[in-house]
């Protein structure tokens, strides 16, 4: 022990043992202390103004670290998109392991914060689909898309598949208000039957040759056909360009060519069609004209002229009529 300015310094080179409280008003130095471990050790620790000791096992318990065999990671860190304006932000997935996890994401599925949609390469779900709103199936460059819906796996893979067009033009089904009221059933043999009574509704067509609405038929084998022109069906199953000179070439099938190959482009038999001529003024009854393929508000009068009417016309210049030709004709004799 020595006295320095007024100071008393006390040393003690072993162990010093207080039985009852020491206090020391400034402070305490400690030389020579081993260092604890996560395997064994102790560690001094305050408490409520006291010194004690806490083992390891106590101590990573009272900070909440992982367990004595466990490896701390580093955090990871996400930089997260503008959710405002981003159109293709990527979605962050979490798992259920424990610890500091690398964030996972795929580039396949992401979220546009603009409109609030997810965007899949493909979706699949063992359970029930919910939504609030209209669905949209969209096609990519080339290929429209489709909706398929199978049959339960016990009976195989066969299925109701509903392709969407392949063109600009669109399509709509309107189901019926009520739920009781069916609108098709099956027929047992892969058919669809209509049981309830709908109306079809059909509006002019544009002004560009063979632009359609109605009945269309894919059949005949025959091409290099103009398009918007009237053809006649012959008994060797092919078209031919309908004429009111013969009865031979216009007593038949009449159809309307919606483009080069009957087969492929179709032949309108009835409904709105647009010709490659214009063959007379709005609200006139139309007949096949002597020119092939053409119709004509005219009535033949030739010798041995077929007069047939085939429709009306609903536009003075774009040659738009309602074409729906009559199941009889007259013959002229002069």
């Amino acid at each position: 022990m020595s006295v320095r300015n007024g100071n008393i310094n006390i040393k003690w080179l072993h162990e010093f043992r207080v039985d009852n409280d020491a206090r020391f008003m400034n402070e305490v130095y400690m030389h020579s202390l081993n260092n604890a471990s996560a395997s064994g050790g102790s560690y001094l620790v305050l408490d409520n103004a006291q010194v004690s000791t806490r083992s390891a096992a106590e101590v990573l318990s009272d900070i909440g670290a992982l367990g004595s065999s466990a490896t701390a990671a580093a955090a990871s860190l996400l930089t997260h998109a503008n959710q405002t304006l981003d159109s293709s932000c990527f979605v962050t997935f979490a798992t259920a392991a424990t610890g500091n996890l690398a964030a996972s994401t795929n580039a396949a599925f992401t979220f546009d914060a603009t409109d609030g949609t997810l965007g899949a390469s493909s979706l699949e779900t063992t359970g029930n689909i919910t939504a609030v709103g209209t669905i949209h199936i969209d096609g990519t460059s080339g290929a429209a898309a489709r909706l398929e819906i199978s049959e339960d796996t016990d009976n195989g893979t066969n299925g109701v598949r509903i392709n969407g067009p392949s063109s600009t033009s669109g399509y709509v089904l309107t189901l019926p208000a009520s739920a009781s009221a069916g609108l098709m059933s099956n027929d047992g043999a892969g058919a669809l039957i209509f049981t309830k009574e709908f109306n079809r509704q059909f509006s002019v067509t544009g002004d560009t040759d063979g632009t359609y609405s109605g009945d269309v038929g894919y059949f005949g084998g025959t091409t290099s056909m103009t398009t918007g022109a009237i053809y006649h069906y012959k008994s060797d199953g092919t078209w031919e360009l309908a004429d009111a000179d013969s009865a031979s070439t216009c007593d038949g099938l009449l159809g309307v060519a919606l483009g080069a190959a009957s087969d492929t482009n179709g032949m309108l038999l009835r409904g709105m069609v647009t010709l490659d001529h214009d063959p007379g003024a709005v609200g006139d009854v139309l007949y096949l004209s002597t020119t092939a393929g053409d119709a004509t508000s005219t009535i033949p009068s030739g010798n041995q002229d077929i007069v047939r009417v085939i429709g009306y016309c609903l536009h003075a210049s774009n040659g738009q009529i309602w074409f729906n030709p009559d199941n009889t004709f007259v013959q002229i004799s002069v």
